[in-house]
Formats: structure tokens, C-alpha cells, sequence
């Protein structure tokens, strides 16, 4: 499928890599973007106040690219950050934003992109998004890709949104996205996660969306992320999000009804995703203690029952799960621990 202006239209790209205090994986994010071979592109690197060794590794690239370096004299959150660079900095028509501990692993991602954005007519594409890879920190990669029939899928206005919950997936690294529209929305001016699926969600109800599902990046999972004990409350609240684009489709139109039963799999989703992060985390040995586990799935548990009973059912599904799971580990410890303890005194009666 191509449109009259197919052959005529070359769009400026910008690729925004937000950074801070993490040179050790930027230069990851950094030759990702310089490997892709679209022409018409800029790459914007918004350091967020860093105290680390970033600028210096920032300045072996300066020479090779069209590169723009943005240093802020004092850290202003996150948000503020993305916020900025999209709204005073970038130039591009489209735009990627790639966060400095993922990467884009695929050469052809910003062309491959254009390319159909051009053929199903660039005027009606809200955005673009791929499958990708998580890179856990054991090395593991997992391919994740949209829940499509076909290679390529297109969702006319409304369609992405309704369906959110049968596509299962969200990849913020490979999903290219109008900028115009996205100015739009005040997006970044909240202190919640989630903003990068309200956006596109918010933007789906205006225009269309092309889902792939070749996988063009790699999502890193490292500690320091959202979701270590610190950060529960505010992942939480990310529920806000849904209750936000909810809103917004109730007031263009959309059948109560159907948006109604989208907010309730939403619920599900949203509890679901924060019982399998605690689970798993404990599982991986990363970043969680056998008390800070069952501290984190109890507070999820007590939060549920605000919700409707499917919601506090699968809770507490999942809370049984983990405590057999805890329970296991902890007897597999105190086994580990009487055998450390016997080798020891082995050890010392052989001297």
C-alpha cells in the first residue's frame, strides 16, 4: 500500500536518549543510534545533570553524527527531562526516545519505519512500535512482540486503545511516534509511571497505529530501575494512567459500556503485572529480600480489595503462589545454611 506522496516524502527523525548517572550502559543507547542508515536524522542526548563520567563519553561521539548534547546544570526529574527535550530541542517530524540502559540493536529500524508510515499514509499514523528483546541481568534475552495475526498489523483511530489489553505489549524504545501530536498532550508533567503508555494510548484515539512484530531493540532489565521496594507506591499509582485515557475516550464518545469493561481489564492487568514483577524479582535473587517480598505482595493484596472481586481474586491467587514459593526457598535456606555449617566444622576438625 502506498500513497500519492510515497516517493516525495523523507521526514526528519530525531532519536532523544535521556541519561543520567548511567555512562557505563550510555554508550549501548549511543551506537544504536548511530548504526541506523536513514539520512534525514538528528540524535539529541539529554543528560539530566549526570555527576558521573557521561560528558566524557558523550565527547568520543560528538564527531560522528549529527549529534546534539544537552547538559542541565541541575537534575530536573525525569519527566521534566523527556518533556524538554521533545518540546525544545527536537526538530524531527518523528521522533524515538530511547532511555540510556536500552538500545536499538537493528540498523534499518528508522527506515523500516518510514517506510510504512509513508505507505499507509503518513497524515493518519499516530505511531509505529516493534517487538523487542529483554535482557535480563543473568544474559537471558526473551523476544516480545505484539499479540497480532500477521507480521504487520494496522489499527484504524480507537482500535489500538480497545484492543490494548488483547495485544499485550508496550515497547517504548522501538515505537517512533508523531511529534506534532504528541505536543498535544501535556504528558510529562506527572510524577507517575506510565506516562509513555498514556501517551500512546491517548494519541490512538486520534489517529492509527502500525504494530511489528520483528523486534528492532533491547530492553534492559539492571538494578536501580522502577521497581525495586522503593518505588512500590509510585508503581502503584500507575493505575492512573488507564483512569486518565479512560476519561479521555468517555468524553470523545466511546461506548460507556465498552470503555467501562476496558478500565475493569485494565484493573486486572495493571495488579496482575505488579504481583509477577515482585515474584519474579525474588526469583532472579534481585534486588529482594524474603521480608521486603512479602511486605510488597501484602500491601498489593490490602490495595486490591478496593477493587472488584475478579481483581482481589487473582491477588490473592498470586499471594498463595509467592508464599509457597517463600516458604520453599526458605526451607531450601535453612537446608543450605545446616550444610555450611557442617562443612565448616568439618573443615576445622581436619586441621
Amino acid at each position: 500500500m502506498r500513497t500519492s506522496n510515497y516517493d516525495t516524502y523523507y521526514p526528519k527523525v530525531t532519536i532523544i536518549i535521556t541519561t543520567y548517572n548511567r555512562a557505563h550502559l550510555l554508550e549501548n543507547a549511543i551506537n544504536g543510534a548511530l548504526i541506523q542508515n536513514y539520512q534525514n536524522l538528528e540524535i539529541i542526548i539529554a543528560d539530566n545533570a549526570s555527576s558521573d563520567n557521561t560528558s566524557e563519553i558523550v565527547a568520543k561521539y560528538l564527531s560522528k553524527g549529527n549529534i546534539k548534547y544537552i547538559r542541565r546544570d541541575n537534575n530536573i526529574g525525569s519527566l521534566a527531562n523527556h518533556s524538554s527535550a521533545l518540546r525544545d530541542y527536537a526538530s524531527g517530524e518523528w521522533v524515538i526516545f530511547v532511555s540510556d540502559d536500552d538500545y536499538l540493536d537493528v540498523g534499518t529500524f528508522v527506515t523500516d519505519a518510514i517506510d510504512l508510515i509513508k505507505g499507509y499514509g503518513h497524515e493518519k499514523v499516530a505511531f509505529l512500535q516493534t517487538g523487542f528483546y529483554t535482557l535480563y541481568p543473568d544474559g537471558e534475552k526473551v523476544l516480545g512482540v505484539p499479540r497480532i495475526e500477521k507480521d504487520i498489523d494496522y489499527f484504524k483511530r480507537g482500535q489500538y486503545f480497545l484492543d490494548y489489553f488483547n495485544i499485550r505489549h508496550f515497547s517504548f524504545t522501538t515505537t517512533i511516534f508523531s511529534r506534532d501530536m504528541a505536543l498535544k498532550f501535556d504528558i510529562f508533567n506527572d510524577d507517575h509511571y506510565g506516562t509513555d503508555v498514556e501517551l500512546m494510548l491517548l494519541m490512538s484515539l486520534y489517529n492509527d497505529v502500525i504494530l511489528v512484530k520483528k523486534s528492532y531493540g533491547v530492553y534492559r532489565i539492571h538494578d536501580g530501575q522502577l521497581f525495586g521496594s522503593g518505588e512500590q507506591d509510585k508503581l502503584f499509582k500507575m493505575f492512573s494512567t488507564y483512569e486518565s485515557v479512560y476519561l479521555h475516550a468517555l468524553e470523545l464518545g466511546f461506548d460507556g459500556a465498552t470503555i467501562k469493561k476496558w478500565l475493569n481489564d485494565a484493573q486486572a492487568y495493571h495488579y496482575t503485572c505488579i504481583a509477577d514483577n515482585i515474584i519474579y524479582r525474588h526469583n532472579r535473587h534481585y534486588e529482594l529480600f524474603l521480608s521486603e517480598a512479602i511486605h510488597n505482595v501484602s500491601h498489593y493484596y490490602s490495595i486490591t480489595q478496593q477493587h472488584n472481586v475478579q481483581i482481589h481474586k487473582q491477588a490473592r491467587l498470586r499471594l498463595c503462589l509467592l508464599y509457597h514459593h517463600l516458604k520453599l526457598k526458605y526451607t531450601l535456606y535453612i537446608i543450605y545454611k545446616s550444610f555450611e555449617r557442617s562443612f565448616a566444622k568439618m573443615l576445622r576438625g581436619n586441621r
